[in-house]
């Protein structure tokens, strides 16, 4: 009998327990969420960084690769044009 009168007790004092150990782990899951928040935050900051500088980069190629495209282009055409005066001189003599 004399258990039964101390279970009040004791599942006040498990109460009280379970109430501190709440608070004691939402104080603790707040801070984590903060610092993590704020390394999160670095590394937002850190990775925009890096794919401005890739993009910047890319950019460099492509316009290299365009302009090394643009410099054949115009290598081949100068041979065509070549090529088709030759072979209109080579017709001219012909006809005479």
């Amino acid at each position: 009998m004399q258990e039964l009168r101390e279970l009040p007790a004791r599942v006040a004092g498990v109460e009280l327990q379970l109430v501190q150990l709440r608070e004691e782990m939402r104080e603790s899951f707040s801070a984590i969420r903060t610092e993590l928040g704020g390394k999160v935050d670095g590394l937002r900051v850190e990775l925009r960084g890096e794919m401005h500088e890739m993009r910047d980069e890319l950019l460099a190629e492509i316009r290299l690769g365009d302009q090394a495209t643009r410099d054949f282009m115009r290598m081949l055409f100068e041979h065509h044009q070549s090529s088709l005066k030759t072979i209109g001189e080579g017709t001219k003599k012909r006809k005479r």
